[in-house]
């Protein structure tokens, strides 16, 4: 199996991947956000990523 995809990916894919314009949250964050209630807003906030 690991072959058969390896075969695939080689035909398919370019030889060198495009510049990274932009990253998104799943390349850059680690851990799990820390939520707090906006009591006046009543909505809930990210107090900060670890």
């Amino acid at each position: 199996m690991s072959a058969t995809f390896t075969e695939h990916a080689l035909r398919v894919l370019p030889a060198q991947p495009g510049s990274i314009v932009v990253l998104g949250i799943d390349e850059v964050r680690r851990g799990r956000p820390r939520w707090v209630p906006e009591e006046a807003a009543g909505t809930w906030t990210t107090a900060g990523d670890r």
